[in-house]
C-alpha cells in the first residue's frame, strides 16, 4: 500500500513496513523491538521494554571473544564478564520486521505457539 513512498524515501523495496504503514518522517527512524509475545503484551500494558539478559541471549558464544592464555589472566577476564553478566543486559531493535532470523531468534527462540 506504502511500497512506492518507502522505495522514494531510499528504503528497499522488501520492507514489511511498507505493506502497513507510511515512511517516518524525514529525520525519524521507525524501529522494532521483537520478543516474545508475553513480554510484547507487558511491554504494551507497563510502556517499558523487556531487556534481555547475556544468559538469555540467542547467542551461546555472547561475550566469548575475550580470551587470555595466562590462567591467572583468565579467571581475571572470567571474573569481568561474570560482573557484566549480572549488571548489564541486551536491548535488540531492527528497522524492519520481516527477516525470518530475527523472529526466529527474538520472537520465540524457534518456539511454535
Amino acid at each position: 500500500m506504502y511500497r512506492s513512498e518507502w522505495v522514494d524515501r531510499g528504503y528497499p523495496s522488501t520492507c514489511a513496513s511498507a505493506s502497513a504503514a507510511p515512511p517516518p518522517p524525514d529525520g525519524f527512524v521507525r524501529v522494532y523491538h521483537l520478543c516474545e509475545a508475553r513480554y510484547a503484551i507487558a511491554n504494551i500494558e507497563k510502556s517499558r521494554l523487556k531487556v534481555a539478559t547475556f544468559a538469555d541471549a540467542n547467542d551461546p558464544f555472547e561475550l566469548s571473544v575475550f580470551y587470555a592464555r595466562d590462567p591467572a589472566q583468565e579467571r581475571r577476564l572470567r571474573n569481568y564478564i561474570d560482573d557484566v553478566v549480572k549488571r548489564f543486559g541486551i536491548v535488540c531493535f531492527s528497522e524492519d520486521w520481516l527477516d525470518p532470523t530475527l523472529w526466529s531468534h527474538y520472537g520465540d527462540k524457534h518456539a511454535i505457539p
